[in-house]
């Protein structure tokens, strides 16, 4: 990155990366699809056709600090507000009368409780929009179902004479966001991902949900390649030995796990350290035996840094807690009939 940075700093092209949809709203007359982490839009036709694709990594500084939630928007009229957090830059998009994304970097719209804008933060599970109103009495709704281990989800949408059609999303899956077209078209951001194991990367999807006769019929959107469009990951000396050093202070947590392992009665357990430190692609697997679960290991994966490589978004700072599992029967229930090695 030229003009930026200290001698011994690179960036590089970062891995293969496909589109994440995590917030969708209607702009106009088409729909617009925002990543859930990195600086991309998609806007859509109400045929589903991907028809644009935009970046902002180039005018929109990634954070230097992780927090959560990471990002937020705000639909403003026929704008969509975007904002990494911390204190990112604040990105407008706009779309044109051929669907074409614009966007602009500026000052960030005041918002205030008694105002109907309202931010909306990036959540993990249930919908960013559970129920809108559609015209002529009928209502789209999204709602999540969360297990022990699993979360299913379903959209929904309901006439004025209070008939209901129902599309289940099998899980592992829930809605993000919800956007509508009336009566006559929902579209749906699908992550699919399950409450256990903990997934630090699940696909996620974008459905065009259509009313039937007899129901809802999905009908899927391709993935999306946005590599070349993603924030390349920064390397060098000085973020090597900082997460080296940020590493080293994360696995007092790691090791307090193991702590709880033991006085739990597992047996074997073990903490192990996989892949590059220094770029910040870093796994730490914790793997035991249960003595009343014979021929069972399990693995607990944990993933410190973000897909930016900052360290934050592991199961400590999302409060992912393995006493809670234990006491929970969550091992139990996850637990084959077989030997083998299970996730949690």
């Amino acid at each position: 990155m030229e003009g930026s940075g200290s001698v011994g700093s690179r960036m590089v092209r970062p891995p293969p990366r496909a589109f994440a949809p995590w917030y969708v709203t209607r702009l106009r007359t088409y729909f617009v699809a925002v990543d859930r982490s990195q600086p991309v839009a998609v806007s859509l036709s109400v045929s589903g056709q991907v028809l644009d694709v935009v970046s902002w990594a180039a005018d929109a500084p990634a954070p230097e600090t992780w927090e959560w939630p990471n990002r937020r928007v705000l639909p403003v009229e026929d704008e969509l507000v975007v904002q990494d957090l911390p204190g990112g830059i604040g990105v407008t998009l706009d779309v044109d009368a051929d669907g074409r994304l614009r966007y602009a970097t500026g000052t960030l719209p005041e918002t205030r409780p008694d105002t109907p804008g309202r931010w909306v933060h990036r959540r993990f599970f249930g919908s960013a929009n559970r129920r809108i109103e559609a015209g002529d009495g009928h209502v789209w709704a999204a709602e999540a179902t969360v297990g022990q281990c699993s979360v299913s989800a379903r959209v929904s949408l309901t006439d004025a004479e209070g008939a209901v059609r129902e599309l289940e999303i099998p899980s592992p899956g829930s809605v993000t966001s919800l956007a509508t077209l009336g009566a006559d078209l929902a579209v749906a951001c699908v992550q699919r991902a399950a409450k256990r194991p903990w997934d630090f990367a699940p696909e996620a999807q974008l459905w065009f949900v259509l009313p039937r006769p007899a129901g809802l019929a999905p009908r899927f959107v391709p993935p999306l390649d946005i590599t070349d469009l993603c924030r390349p990951r920064p390397l060098g000396r000085e973020h090597a030995v900082r997460r080296q050093q940020e590493l080293s202070t994360y696995l007092t947590y790691s090791l307090g796990d193991l702590r709880t392992l033991r006085e739990a009665g597992a047996e074997r357990a073990e903490l192990t350290v996989h892949g590059d430190i220094a770029s910040g692609d870093v796994m730490v697997d914790l793997t035991f035996e249960m003595p009343h679960l014979p021929g069972v290991r399990f693995r607990r994966r944990d993933c410190p840094f973000d897909e930016n490589g900052l360290l934050g978004g592991g199961l400590r700072d999302l409060n992912v807690s393995l006493r809670e599992d234990l006491d929970g029967g969550l091992i139990e229930a996850l637990a084959p009939h077989r030997p083998g090695t299970v996730d949690l």
